[in-house]
């Protein structure tokens, strides 16, 4: 809905209209005979639009906004000083609050929980406390109204509720589903009851005058139970709009003399200050009540989402070890054959078709893993500008032509712990899903920034945005479930998001998606930062000439054939073993071993004692354990040694090739500075 703020026809014309409109409105509550305002919804407003728009419309309509509020004040008689006193102060509260909270917030403020409630209204009566004095001085010099401490009080909770009341309005509004606003004929007539229902109960218990029964401020808590039915039936949206409704009632008839705060004995003053307290608890408790439900709700969801995928995980853990054992056999000799000379081209073809079902295979069993928490990923720190911009010419193929690529990545962005391969797929996934929402083609923005700034251990934020066809409502809830695409007609496999999900997550990190049917999407990760320098890319080397030996360890006879095969091609000496115990054997019998491989799952002296025995006698030894399981359920968590490293089965050939390689050349640097330091 308020998505359509972006539009430039609105950010030049609809925001001056809107505000001088509200402006009027706001000098409607004027009191007598001191003429200034006691409720002024044009601040409420403003702070809702400048939380909910960005960057060139954000400057239109603040410029739009304070032509508008001059000539509001103008037409309703006050002198050019006093307009321009109370533009300059009108202005400068919205704008200060919604710095603090886009700077809180991480540069985006929403309101779906009660901290948030708690944090508007805090901010709020923090800007507003300040503001005040700036209206005050306004109020008592240009307009000539005394006592100052009075007009204090009355402007200070004047800014305070057009914020609390109108600005939860625009906000909640503004994030709603495009279907939100069309509900079906059942909920719209139920939506429409609740409305008059509301605006009756106020109208009865605040349009009361002269000596009747509800002359008593007791008469006014009704209100509070019937703002129930929205909270409960309608949310955050509801009660925002409900709430709303019954204040403009309730200030309007208190500043005529009509409703339970309009009593004999009190002041005029003092009447208003007691409406505006009464309807600022009001806000604040029932605003809280339906952050509180909607959270509930939130988390409920939340549970559900976690049980699948431990089901999911507790599915395919027990096989993945077999599955993934037998799909390495069929990679590796996929692999070893193609590059074989003597395959002619007839064979490469086969074997290639043969290598990519089989890579199809291992990416549907890493994803069912990775979406049951099963994964496993060796996080690193990461230049992710560095990275946007090496995938960029990728990411622009993928697209096609129709659509283009746009970055506007942060200069001194953190580095983020993350395995950057596994983020590479997510992107890659996301870039997909971008693709097929636009089939007339658009555009997608990737955005970084710092959440937060410090030593950079701070959280780092990628934002994918897309301009397509978006999600309804149904499917933004669903749009993470494994196996639930809306793609089943050309293969879709439900999958994707669901992995991408648990990738980021594994890493630390967080992934969520805001869309609108009609309004595109835009993807949040959110991930950690390393502290650390950016890890440079390694180029993948050959063995040296002098043939450094790898202990080749693993059960499966097929695996270690493959393996061995390769890695004897690529100039390294393989020293096979069927178990820990003939990989001790061997250990002892050969004075040399550069580097241990090992299966993590063995009978008998498995891959992390056998790894244990190894390093008490070759500290510095690298050792690479691989597994179809990941090493969380075989490993107890008591050994740290920095040479180890994990490969996940099946496993391409190449990246094997190219971790052997980085351990040794690390264990080469660090035996050099050993050397130095002795």
């Amino acid at each position: 809905m308020f998505r359509r703020l972006n539009h430039p026809v609105w950010a030049f014309s609809g925001s001056f209209i809107c505000y001088f409109l509200i402006a009027r409105l706001g000098l409607l509550f004027r009191t007598e005979p001191d003429q200034f305002a006691i409720f002024w919804p044009p601040n409420g407003w403003l702070l809702g639009l400048l939380l909910t728009t960005q960057g060139r419309q954000r400057q239109v309509i603040l410029g739009n906004a304070g032509l508008a509020c001059i000539l509001a004040n103008l037409s309703g008689g006050n002198s050019v000083p006093v307009s321009l006193g109370f533009t300059v102060v009108n202005m400068a509260e919205p704008i200060i609050a919604a710095w603090v909270l886009l700077r809180v917030g991480g540069g985006r403020f929403r309101v779906s929980s009660p901290g948030d409630v708690l944090q508007l209204y805090f901010v709020a009566l923090c800007v507003c406390l300040i503001s005040a004095l700036g209206g005050t001085a306004v109020i008592t010099h240009g307009l000539g109204v005394p006592d100052p401490v009075r007009v204090y009080r009355l402007f200070l909770l004047a800014d305070a509720i057009s914020v609390v009341l109108v600005t939860p309005v625009i906000l909640v509004w503004a994030h709603a589903p495009a279907e939100a606003t069309s509900l079906r004929p059942k909920r719209a007539f139920e939506a429409a009851c609740c409305v008059i229902l509301i605006s009756a109960l106020t109208l009865l218990i605040f349009g009361e005058s002269g000596g009747s029964p509800w002359k008593t401020t007791s008469w006014a808590f009704p209100v509070v139970a019937i703002l129930i039915w929205p909270a409960l039936r309608f949310g955050l949206r509801g009660t925002a709009t409900g709430v709303l409704v019954v204040s403009l009632i309730a200030i309007w008839n208190t500043g005529v003399g009509r409703g339970p705060f309009a009593t004999v004995n009190a002041s005029a003053a003092d009447q208003l200050l007691a409406v505006q307290y009464f309807l600022s608890v009001l806000s604040l408790s029932s605003l809280s009540l339906a952050a509180a439900l909607e959270q509930r709700e939130e988390y409920r969801q939340q549970l559900l989402e976690t049980q699948k995928t431990e089901a999911i995980g507790q599915l395919a853990g027990p096989i993945a070890h077999d599955f993934n054992n037998i799909m390495t056999v069929v990679n590796c000799v996929s692999e070893t054959l193609m590059l074989d000379p003597t395959t002619t081209p007839e064979q490469k073809q086969q074997v290639e078709e043969i290598y990519v079902a089989g890579r199809k295979a291992a990416d549907l069993t890493g994803q069912l893993m990775t979406i049951g928490r099963k994964q496993t990923f060796n996080s690193e720190s990461v230049d992710l500008n560095a990275l946007i911009t090496h995938m960029y010419p990728l990411l622009t193929r993928l697209a096609g032509n129709t659509i283009s690529i746009e970055t506007d990545l942060q200069h001194d962005l953190h580095s983020v712990s993350v395995d950057s391969r596994q983020l590479e797929r997510v992107i890659v996934n996301l870039i997909v899903n971008a693709r097929e929402a636009m089939p007339d083609g658009g555009a997608v923005l990737l955005t970084t920034m710092n959440l937060s700034p410090g030593d950079g251990r701070g959280r780092v934020r990628l934002s994918i945005r897309d301009d397509g066809i978006g999600m309804t409502r149904d499917v933004l809830r669903r749009i993470f479930e494994p196996h639930f695409t809306t793609r089943k007609a050309v293969g879709g496999t439900g999958l994707g998001l669901a992995s991408s999900r648990g990738i980021i997550q594994q890493c630390g990190g967080q992934l969520e998606v805001e869309s609108a049917a009609g309004e595109g999407s835009v993807f949040h990760i959110t991930l950690p930062g390393s502290g650390k320098a950016a890890k440079p890319n390694r180029e993948v080397i050959s063995a040296q000439a002098d043939r450094e030996v790898i202990l080749l360890v693993d059960d499966e006879e097929s695996i270690r054939r493959s393996v061995g095969l390769w890695l004897e091609r690529h100039g390294y000496h393989v020293l096979p073993a069927t178990d820990g115990e003939e990989a001790l054997e061997l250990s002892l019998q050969h004075e040399r071993i550069d580097l241990l491989l090992t299966d993590l799952t063995m009978p008998g002296l498995n891959g992390r004692r056998l790894a244990s025995e190894m390093l008490a006698a070759r500290p510095l030894l690298p050792v690479i354990l691989m597994s179809g399981h990941a090493p969380a359920d075989q490993m107890d968590g008591r050994e740290d040694f920095r040479q180890v490293h994990f490969v996940q089965k099946p496993f391409l050939l190449p990246k094997l090739t190219e971790s052997i390689r980085g351990l040794l050349d690390s264990r080469g640097d660090e035996a050099s500075e050993q050397r130095r330091a002795g």
